[in-house]
């Protein structure tokens, strides 16, 4: 088991989000309970995508991270972004 907080997969991640973001490809992203996490594959990134940005693209920007899938937030439980990035044990 990890530590809490600071897990190095998922500060990987949080990195790769903030150069989407810059790059314009995200609009927006966050990780509700990020304090609580001891893995990535218990990780839930809450994400918004730019009208120019395609699921695929942001899919493979993520692929050296793990194994990444976006699946709509449908629920709106824990946050209000469009999409739920979430990552599979590999």
């Amino acid at each position: 088991m990890g530590r809490l907080g600071n897990i190095a997969e998922i500060q990987a991640v949080k990195r790769r989000l903030a150069s989407l973001t810059e790059m314009g490809l995200v609009k927006h992203w966050e990780l509700p309970y990020e304090n609580t996490l001891t893995r990535l594959t218990a990780a839930v990134f809450c994400l918004t995508l730019d009208v120019n940005a395609t699921q695929g693209a942001i899919i493979d920007a993520l692929q050296d991270c793990g194994r990444p899938q976006l699946r709509p937030n449908t629920e709106r439980i824990l946050s209000q972004s469009d999409l739920y990035l979430e990552f599979k044990e590999s």
